[in-house]
């Protein structure tokens, strides 16, 4: 499992933030613990991608057209660091190092039930519920339900709608899911 540290100032600037994009947030720290940052290259959403120039040794991934989380993964350790959730301009800001000072451990910023979590995922990926209901097998209604927290999503749906949304099946129902019986 991963460990995210996030500079101290971000929590600040969260608080802030539009719940949309919190949420994001959530769901991109969800991945990094299970998958680590190969599984967000996963979410095309995400546009994961490392950064050129300047910022040569960070990573970047989006939270929607206007955020950003930039970060970077410790060298030979299961750790990421995430320096800043910033408006898209890319302009180095002076105190932006590669330093594991000022990082606490991150945080839950916002609870994300599994129905909001199956929503952003799917929203990530630019897929329709009907779209994901063909993928799956599932109707569009009952898909409607289980976002709306109306339906109980469960293992056997969690592991069908993860691998139609290619993330681990604890992305979607953590802390819930029993990571050491995924098939």
């Amino acid at each position: 499992m991963w460990m995210i540290y996030e500079k101290k100032a971000v929590a600040k600037i969260l608080n802030r933030l539009p719940s949309d994009v919190v949420l994001k947030y959530e769901a991109w720290k969800r991945i990094v613990e299970l998958e680590g940052p190969e599984g967000l290259r996963q979410i095309k959403g995400f546009h994961d991608e490392a950064l050129k120039g300047e910022w040569k040794g960070f990573r970047s991934s989006r939270l929607g057209r206007r955020w950003r989380i930039i970060y970077f993964i410790a060298k030979g350790q299961l750790e990421v660091y995430v320096v800043e959730v910033m408006p898209h301009t890319y302009k180095m800001k002076e105190n932006m190092t590669m330093s594991k000072r000022g990082f606490v451990r991150a945080k839950v910023n916002r609870e994300i039930t599994p129905g909001e979590m199956l929503r952003t995922l799917r929203e990530l990926q630019n897929l329709t519920q009907q779209e994901l209901a063909n993928r799956t097998g599932l109707s569009q209604s009952n898909l409607s339900a289980m976002e709306n927290n109306v339906s109980q999503i469960g293992r056997d749906r969690a592991l069908v709608l993860a691998k139609a949304l290619h993330v681990h099946p604890s992305v979607i129902l953590f802390p819930d899911f029993d990571v050491a019986h995924v098939a």
